[in-house]
């Protein structure tokens, strides 16, 4: 199969020891790249009992086939490992690292071991180098890459770095790739656990494909018709919070740490997409072979944070560093994202972290004692911006907070285990599923814990996927039935994740058909669309098993009882039945009553 380089790189920090390997053809046709290879390889290699900062853990850079070829929207990374929850962890970011990784000579980065004092990893052309960064550790994200640049005389390296919070083990620290974020998952914190401060990668190789003619002709078409689409248009001119004010209306927002279904909407227009457009853009910044480009970077030109120049805030972000805060201050929003890019944490758990304590301390369950001082209040204040900073040092209160709210409301008890809003420790992200039923479903069964990223609100808005069976517009307020819809669009987004392309594309219209024709022209492998949907179906079950390894079972599939609460506007007052839709969905991904993958199961799809 082309599309790969064929080659692996083995990364032992405790030696300072690398190993370069071919990558298996049975590998790549069972399980593609990017998570998916990277389950494979960690269920085949890290023992079971192997906790998430030792040094045996293994730490996965991963690229797809489709990855820094001319496919629109595919320059992603997969970067995966045991989380510091405990349970499997995998992140995604755009922009040019992924691409670069391939035409330095990899298709994945296995990392394990602990250096012996901080240091950053070059990878260059083929070539390997350990390079000291203790002068560089406790700098943020910002300020690695202008002194890697700096000593590597080069500023068109691609970097993942991590900062402070990684170093100190926060459980949601981010690792950093410029204009992309892997953000989920904690998967800076087992960066830092390892004393890497980042790596970097850039290449000029060549990227083998089956058939560059018509892929390169397949891919102009396909650009031309993306690049028309109304959600192009949207996302483009507005960025992913384009639509937060519609999402508003649907309900599928958090307000008041999911507390609450109505807000202001004129404070929504203030923070909106809109809004960054109308008040602070400064450019767009597409990633790599992208005409979606919905990534962009803001200028502040007046008050308290003029002259700030930053990646601008996303859905995710204005959600819940805004609505959930209560916060229409789109400056402070953006300050604040900022803030955690450069200090390296993930804006979901941050902002989910941030409503949590503001509401255990409105309830009297952390006092101005525990706090040092600062008054915790919904609404716009600076004491976000000291709250964010001690959460990544691991000072004061901010040392429980860098835990995530499983583990700080375990600590905290008296009840505050009612508002901590995590599936399996992972914080749930702005998509309320009071709003759309399949995200509870999806929620309570994502191998990462509180994950939006199967995005079951698609069909049920209309965007559906007739080639696996999703013809029909679905009723989102509906339960019984919603199983077999969620399973097939979890197995797809796994899918994604294994070519490690870009979900906004299926958005603006992309066809899983034309998915399968750009795989055929990459790699010269003639498959169905059914044999494809296998694969995505094998990356979530090996996934599973191993979150079964490590004590996962039908007792974690489940939704805190704050999501359970009924809300007023969009949602109606509906909530999901999740009891109903647990046990339609076991039947359906052929799992006992436990949650378990059956024995059938894994035979089916190849795993045992």
């Amino acid at each position: 199969m082309t599309g790969y380089i064929g080659k692996i790189l083995r990364v032992d920090l405790t030696n300072e020891n690398v190993k370069i390997e071919n990558l298996p053809q049975d590998l790549r046709e069972k399980y593609i790249g990017g998570s998916s290879l990277a389950a494979k390889i960690i269920y085949d290699e890290m023992p079971v009992d192997v906790e998430p900062f030792s040094p045996e853990a293994l730490l996965i850079f991963a690229t797809g086939p489709l990855t820094g070829t001319v496919v629109p929207s595919s320059g992603r990374i997969s970067v995966c490992a045991r989380s510091p929850l405990g349970i499997w962890g995998e992140s995604h970011a755009g922009g040019l690292f992924g691409q670069h990784l391939k035409k330095a000579g990899f298709d994945l980065i296995i990392i394990s071991g602990r250096a012996k004092k901080p240091v950053y990893l070059s990878v260059i052309d083929g070539e390997v180098n350990f390079k000291d960064a203790s002068h560089i550790w406790g700098k943020d994200v910002y300020e690695t890459y202008d002194i890697i640049k700096r000593e590597l005389k080069d500023d068109t390296v691609q970097i993942g770095a991590i900062g402070p919070a990684g170093e100190k083990l926060v459980y949601y620290a981010s690792i950093i790739f410029g204009i992309g974020k892997a953000g989920r998952s904690g998967m800076g914190a087992i960066m830092g656990s390892k004393n890497l401060k980042a790596v970097v990668v850039k290449g000029t190789g060549k990227i083998p494909v089956a058939d560059e003619n018509k892929l390169l002709e397949f891919a102009k078409e396909v650009q031309m018709q993306l690049a028309k689409s109304p959600v192009t248009q949207v996302f483009r001119k507005y960025g992913t919070g384009g639509g937060l004010e519609s999402h508003y209306r649907l309900g599928n927002v958090p307000i008041r740490n999911y507390r609450e279904g109505v807000w202001d909407e004129e404070k929504v227009k203030k923070i909106s997409g809109v809004a960054i457009s109308q008040t602070i853009l400064d450019k767009i910044t597409p990633c790599c072979n992208c005409v979606i480009a919905c990534k962009r970077t803001v200028y502040i030109r007046e008050g308290k944070y003029a002259g700030l120049k930053a990646d601008a805030p996303e859905f995710e972000t204005q959600c819940m560093l805004g609505l959930n805060l209560l916060n229409d201050d789109l400056s402070l929003i953006t300050k604040l994202n900022d803030l955690c890019n450069r200090l390296g944490m993930d804006t979901i758990s941050v902002g989910a972290v941030l409503s949590f304590a503001i509401e255990a301390y409105e309830r009297g369950i952390i006092t101005k004692q525990d706090t040092g001082g600062i008054e915790l209040t919904w609404g716009p204040s600076e004491n976000l911006v000291k709250l964010v900073e001690l959460i990544a040092r691991r000072e004061g209160i901010g040392d429980l907070l860098a835990r995530g709210v499983k583990e700080a409301s375990k600590q905290l008890n008296r009840g505050s285990e009612e508002f901590a809003v995590h599936v399996k420790g992972l914080e749930v992200a702005a998509h309320n599923p009071r709003a759309f039923f399949g995200h509870a479903l999806s929620y309570a069964t994502m191998n990462r814990g509180g994950c939006h990223l199967a995005w079951p609100h698609n069909p049920d808005r209309g965007r559906l996927v007739p080639e696996i069976g999703i013809t029909v517009q679905g009723d989102r307020f509906q339960s019984k039935g919603k199983a077999i819809m969620v399973k097939k669009m979890q197995d797809m987004m796994e899918l994604f994740d294994a070519l490690t392309m870009c979900k906004y594309t299926l958005s603006a219209g992309l066809t899983f058909t034309q998915v399968r024709t750009f795989f055929e022209l990459v790699t010269g492998r003639r498959v169905t669309i059914e044999e494809l949907m296998v694969i995505g179906e094998r990356s979530f079950n090996l996934k599973r098993l191993l979150n079964c390894q490590w004590g996962i079972s039908s007792k974690d599939d489940v939704l805190p009882k704050r999501l359970l609460e009924p809300q007023e506007g969009g949602t109606m007052g509906k909530v999901p039945d999740i009891e109903i839709m647990l046990r339609e969905y076991y039947e359906a991904r052929g799992w006992t009553p436990e949650g378990i993958p059956s024995k059938e199961k894994l035979r089916e799809l190849g795993i045992v």
